[in-house]
């Protein structure tokens, strides 16, 4: 059933009740979330496929690499991802490229 890792709102209605978004989010958590996208054309689809693959690089990737490397390691092997030589994509009808980044998480200390 949707939505059934998660607690039913009610169960945070007394809590987000005057939160100005907790009507949309009740809504999400209930019916599920839609994310309506307009379809991009052919040429800027290839443009930003040719700008994705021969464009710099986030920083934050090449820094992290190694903890980078080991999540995308786990998606393929839970079967999350599958890895393809890049230079396949121009043969993927409707390719896109979508750079990865890989911030740091900052943490509580004990300074808060």
């Amino acid at each position: 059933m949707f939505g059934s890792e998660f607690k039913h709102p009610s169960y945070f209605n007394e809590l987000l009740q005057d939160h100005p978004n907790w009507k949309k989010l009740k809504d999400i958590l209930l019916k599920g979330a839609s994310f309506p996208l307009s379809p991009i054309s052919n040429e800027d689809r290839l443009n930003d496929l040719h700008y994705h693959f021969h464009g710099e690089k986030h920083q934050s990737a090449t820094k992290n690499k190694q903890v980078l490397d080991k999540l995308i390691e786990e998606d393929i092997h839970q079967g999350f991802a599958l890895p393809i030589p890049i230079q396949l994509y121009k043969h993927l009808p409707n390719a896109s490229i979508s750079p990865l980044g890989c911030k740091e998480q900052e943490t509580i200390n004990d300074k808060g």
